[in-house]
């Protein structure tokens, strides 16, 4: 985020003075203190986000305002909330659109059994002529998630059959399209902490606690103290599957489907591609106050939804 500059205000001739305001302490929870001190030690090196008990909420002081402050705080919460509601109606558009493009991307893609360049999208006015215009860019970014299985390629394949790909065509695109290997990590939180097991919490036991410190010495230098046998048998090792998918598979992945159904159901059910929609024109034909008018108009409507008003247009 780009920090923003701040201007030298002008001297003003009189400024009531402001009376201190007591802001109450926070409220802290001294429970832990081995856990969370651990916790804040690896924090420091970027292992782990720093874990903060959670609070009462306040009752906050009013902060007396000077006339400058007002106007910027006045300014500020309409264009908060103004924000939210464009924000959510952007959100909700963007997911049926993105619907509908996709499966006229999905159709070009299969019938022309070749992938796509990054096409645009346009709409014109009336009379022809250019009005808005944005680019659809489908991404080689994916969020491939193996299934639960004691062998990740064998899931790999059922998960592929599930989705209408024959088992051949699935082995194949597995063995030759998938790199799977290995990611084992050590839940530190849950051995100073507890764990959620189901829907019970179950507390982390004092070997399990004092593993966990001692790891996180270790690594921050502030002791070489070994663990024992028991606290190392008490680390939570959890093994998870990451997959890469090879580069140009998106130039290939037609070839392993016998169907458009296939070929949609590959993408949108098992490697999840990322797209997004970028260079968003208006108005692109016409005056610039006419298109200020026009904008100004569709930022009436879409409030209008958000808020559930009709707008005068609608009305009309």
């Amino acid at each position: 985020m780009a920090k923003s500059k701040t201007a030298t205000p002008a001297p003003v001739a009189s400024t009531p003075a402001i009376a201190p305001v007591s802001i109450p302490n926070p409220v802290r929870d001294t429970g832990a203190p081995s856990a969370k001190s651990a916790l804040s030690n690896l924090a420091a090196l970027g292992g782990t986000k720093k874990v903060t008990a959670a609070a009462k909420k306040p009752s906050h002081p009013r902060l007396p305002l000077t006339p400058d402050a007002r106007d910027k705080v006045k300014a500020w919460i309409p264009a908060k909330i103004l924000f939210d509601h464009f924000e959510e109606y952007k959100k909700n558009v963007e997911g049926e659109m993105d619907k509908l493009v996709k499966d006229l991307f999905y159709r070009g893609w299969w019938d022309n059994k070749s992938f796509p360049d990054n096409p645009t999208l346009n709409i014109e006015d009336d009379n022809g002529r250019a009005d808005m215009e944005a680019m659809f860019v489908f991404q080689e970014r994916f969020r491939v998630q193996i299934p639960e299985g004691d062998d990740p390629e064998a899931s790999m394949v059922n998960l592929l059959v599930q989705v209408g790909l024959s088992h051949p065509n699935a082995t194949k695109l597995v063995s030759q399209e998938l790199v799977i290997a290995e990611d084992k990590s050590i839940n530190l939180t849950a051995l100073l902490q507890g764990k959620k097991v189901g829907k019970t919490w179950v507390n982390p036991s004092p070997i399990e606690k004092s593993a966990a410190e001692k790891l996180i010495s270790l690594i921050t230098g502030d002791s070489t103290e070994p663990l024992n046998e028991a606290e190392i048998h008490a680390l939570i090792v959890t093994t998870d599957f990451k997959v890469t998918v090879k580069p140009g598979f998106l130039e290939r992945a037609h070839t392993y489907c016998d169907t458009f159904d296939q070929l949609k159901g590959l993408m949108e059910l098992v490697f999840h591609p990322v797209v997004s929609h970028r260079g968003a024109k208006f108005g692109i034909s016409e005056p610039l106050e006419e298109k200020n008018q026009r904008m100004i108009g569709e930022a009436a409507a879409i409030l209008g939804v958000a808020l559930g008003v009709e707008s005068d247009s609608d009305e009309e």
